[in-house]
């Protein structure tokens, strides 16, 4: 079966999402091997290490903890949507779940825009990326409704 151009771009979609999904493991990996290692530091050692971010040992420990808990659950959604998005590029009927996904993503995204603006976060880098998500998220959206209005042609 020929794959339309929407297809086509939900394949690319898809095999970067699980690439991205793959580089997230490895940055949670490195937030859980951290909060080890700072856990386990000598509490002397540790001062001089955290005393600059004007926090205790345990405290960055269970923030690097919570952010790698944090990249996990989104590594692990994006890899969901990634694989689903590979076979629903094979096969339109079965767009439903990876466009679910996508609407799950763009809600958590525009919270977390909400979020860092009303938090007083003005740096660039932060808003910069969450607004690259958010567009990226409303053109995968836009392909996966492309996608499940030709598969409805064709049905």
């Amino acid at each position: 079966m020929k794959r339309s151009g929407s297809q086509r771009v939900l394949l690319i979609l898809s095999i970067l999402s699980v690439i991205g999904a793959i580089f997230c493991l490895l940055a949670a990996a490195f937030g859980f091997f951290g909060s080890g290692v700072i856990s386990s530091l000598d509490p002397t050692e540790a001062e001089s290490l955290v005393s600059e971010a004007g926090i205790s040992q345990g405290e960055a420990s269970g923030l690097l903890l919570g952010i790698g808990i944090g990249v996990l659950l989104s590594a692990l959604v994006s890899l969901i949507e990634g694989i689903l998005g590979i076979i629903a590029s094979k096969d339109a009927t079965k767009i439903g779940p990876v466009r679910f996904l996508v609407i799950c993503q763009l809600v958590l995204t525009v919270a977390g825009i909400a979020l860092d603006l009303f938090s007083g976060s003005k740096q660039f880098t932060e808003l910069g990326g969450a607004f690259t998500g958010l567009i990226l998220n409303l053109f995968m959206l836009w392909i996966c409704n492309n996608i499940k209005s030709q598969a409805a042609a064709q049905a």
